[in-house]
């Protein structure tokens, strides 16, 4: 939610310091060391079993680490570089990949992997708001970039294909001004935690092997004082090679205040350094406003709070794949320099077998032989390329490798991909809600309080007033998309099958009546990750709908009068030439014209009695003189 992502005021943020001059700092005291340091012991004896399989794991999968040790106590010289106990490589391949696959395909450095969407309907469709949410988006990315995140999490991808957990801190890297966020991922042998009720971090502690001489260094960066016993040893020769086990401790405070700025013994987050042997605190509680730890499992293990992966299901099988491998390597050594068979008083001198070598004996054919071991290497190489098949697969290579074949097509390239990265779907969702999720959340309070973020439009900043300026965070690497292929090809079939209907003569009224070809639209670029400037609000749309009717009614009806017109013009043209042609005729006798159109008859004059002829196209009067 914004509300926990975004501060009301923005100010720097430190891991231990608040940055606002306004804020005077305090060394009030919100945990008793001592209760930390016996929670935190009791976390290390239950922790025992586990630590052994995890060695086995760093030994077949991740040679050259670290173990359960932690890297504070491995110096150059005691690095086990001679690692012969390991004698098939194909676990260790094939872990590689699944974690650069992860990698690759969930927090890709080439493209932006996730995208900010408002859960108000009313935001959603308000272009200002989504703009500027994409901004943020960017900032945060952008962010990332300039970090060391696309390392650390490489790292912390290792740990989570091979232990089945990883740990990430992000910190603020300058406590005086803006230098951008710094991540972490810390080795799961150093960390020990304490989980709430949602499986969540509560508590979270870092064991840390560190020389007197850095502690007191520690102390004043810090402006701390040392404590006298530690003083005393970084004094001393021995206080450069010495260790003194320190603890970093981050704790939840019930009662810490989100305001901002706020002191850091009221935030919400507090930390602490306490020695292990004694409980006691080494400087002054600081403060985070977020929790800056990232706890994410491959998988949950029932009764432990610790879980597991793909390495540790696998481990048996890779333990008998390298035991089995070296028994084919002695059985090898034994064909290539087989063993001699001599008979008690047979050898009369020692058995020479070096090169040039000279052994006597009585009777060569009888006393001495070379034993045929009769090995069955086709049985050995079938059962370790079974035994590989099986690691391969537990690793997911087979689903993360494309078939070797030219005749693919870039559709069946396309298809195999999303196939594969549908395999690791359990795991990328604990990713993203365990893992990457915190990590954008405070990675934007972190941008808002250094005033990284461009300010807000003014109906975001109501709906934040108001509290319901909410977003989801959507995922854009290649497997979540690659989990939204079904969703849009259903879409995609569905409109292409009332195109084909369309091209049947079915009317578009019906398609239309039917389906919501707009909605269809916003929902596939929604599933791509189309940025919001590019779609117009809903409001638009239909304005913008309503605007082209308009428009095409106008164009039929401007069509309709200019046929109208059309066939006018042409009537009153044929109508003036006829008046013309009638015109330059001249009448004959008879009442026929010439060319032979018919003209009325002039009718004969009607013979009055009593008046004589007259016309008949007018009345006939009196004759003259009668009336008088």
């Amino acid at each position: 939610m914004i509300q926990q992502a975004i501060p009301t005021e923005p100010t720097d943020d430190d891991e231990g310091e608040a940055e606002a001059a306004p804020v005077a700092t305090s060394t009030k005291r919100t945990v008793d060391s001592t209760d930390l340091c016996r929670r935190y012991d009791a976390l290390k004896a239950a922790r025992a079993p586990v630590e052994g399989v995890w060695a086995q794991i760093e030994r077949y999968f991740f040679p050259l680490g670290t173990g359960t040790q932690p890297s504070a106590n491995i110096t150059e010289g005691a690095v086990d570089w001679n690692r012969w106990e390991v004698w098939d490589s194909t676990a260790i391949d094939a872990a590689q990949k699944l974690a650069a696959s992860i990698h690759g395909s969930v927090t890709s450095p080439s493209i932006r992997w996730f995208k900010l969407q408002w859960r108000d309907e009313d935001l959603k469709g308000d272009t200002a708001a989504a703009s500027w949410l994409d901004l943020v988006g960017d900032s945060v990315f952008d962010c990332l970039q300039d970090s060391d995140f696309n390392t650390e999490i490489a790292s912390a991808d290792q740990d989570l294909v091979g232990y089945g957990n990883t740990v990430v801190v992000e910190e603020p890297a300058s406590a005086t001004e803006w230098k951008g966020v710094d991540f972490e991922a810390v080795p799961i042998r150093e960390c020990y935690f304490e989980q709430d009720s949602k499986g969540g971090v509560e508590r979270f502690y870092r064991r840390l092997y560190w020389s007197p001489v850095q502690v007191r260094d520690l102390c004043r960066r810090k402006g701390w004082a040392c404590p006298e016993k530690i003083e005393e040893q970084a004094e001393q020769p021995a206080g450069i090679t010495e260790r003194v086990e320190l603890v970093f401790c981050v704790f939840v405070r019930p009662d810490g205040q989100v305001v901002y700025p706020a002191a850091p013994h009221i935030r919400p987050v507090g930390w602490t350094y306490f020695l292990a042997e004694s409980g006691e605190p080494v400087g002054e509680e600081g403060g985070y406003y977020e929790m800056p730890v990232m706890l994410a499992r491959w998988q949950k293990t029932s009764g432990s709070q610790w879980g597991h992966g793909p390495c540790t299901v696998m481990l048996p099988t890779v333990k008998y794949l390298n035991a089995y491998m070296e028994t084919d390597h002695q059985a090898a050594a034994k064909v290539v320099d087989p063993a001699t068979l001599v008979t008690e008083r047979g050898l009369l001198s020692d058995l020479d077998l070096e090169p040039g070598g000279v052994t006597v004996v009585r009777d060569v054919e009888k006393d001495i032989k070379i034993h045929e071991s009769k090995a069955r290497f086709d049985v050995s190489e079938r059962k370790m390329q079974e035994l590989r098949a099986m690691v391969q697969r537990g690793l997911h290579n087979d689903e993360l490798t494309l078939k070797d074949s030219p005749a693919m097509t870039a559709q069946e390239v396309r298809a195999r991909y999303e196939l594969m990265n549908r395999v690791l779907g359990s795991t990328l969702a604990r990713i993203e809600n365990d893992l990457l999720s915190p990590i954008v959340k405070t990675t934007i309070g972190h941008l808002f309080r250094a005033n990284q973020l461009p300010p807000l439009p003014p109906k975001v900043q109501a709906k934040f007033d108001k509290g319901g300026a909410d977003f989801n965070i959507e995922y854009q690497g290649p497997l979540a998309r690659s989990q939204r292929t079904d969703e849009v090809a259903a879409i995609e079939r569905v409109l292409s099958f009332a195109a084909a209907l369309l091209k049947m003569g079915l009317p578009l009224k019906v398609i239309l009546a039917t389906l919501d070809v707009v909605e269809g639209i916003r929902e596939i670029a929604k599933r791509l990750g189309t940025p919001a400037a590019l779609l117009k609000p809903p409001e638009e749309v239909k304005k913008a709908l309503a605007a082209m009717d308009e428009m095409e009614a106008r164009a039929a009806q401007a069509q309709v009068a200019q046929v109208e017109g059309a066939a006018a013009e042409a009537h009153g043209k044929a109508a003036q030439a006829r008046a013309a042609a009638l015109a330059t005729q001249a009448p004959q006798s008879g009442g026929a014209p010439q060319g032979g159109l018919p003209v009325p008859a002039q009718p004969q004059p009607v013979v009055s009695p009593a008046y004589g002829p007259v016309s008949p196209f007018r009345q006939a009067g009196p004759p003259a003189g009668a009336g008088a």
